[in-house]
């Protein structure tokens, strides 16, 4: 049986209660995951202000993605 359908009928009998308890097992694995790994990084609080309140979407490669390729002239 796919697993995403056992997932399926897990939620649809248990609900939220179902939900959250696989929320928190994500996060706590991530939590554990960035530590062992030592992938957390140190950021200024102004600089992490602006990024937690940004909304702003980046949808282009922009001009240095192009830098990059090998026929491209600088």
């Amino acid at each position: 049986m796919p697993k995403q359908w056992i997932v399926n009928v897990l939620y649809t009998c248990l609900g939220d209660a179902f939900a959250n308890w696989v929320k928190d097992r994500i996060e706590a694995r991530n939590k554990k995951v960035t530590q062992e790994k030592n992938l957390l990084i140190d950021m200024d609080p102004g600089v992490a202000a602006a990024f937690t309140n940004s909304t702003a979407v980046s949808l282009t490669k922009g001009v240095s993605a192009n830098l990059l390729k090998l026929g491209t002239k600088r």
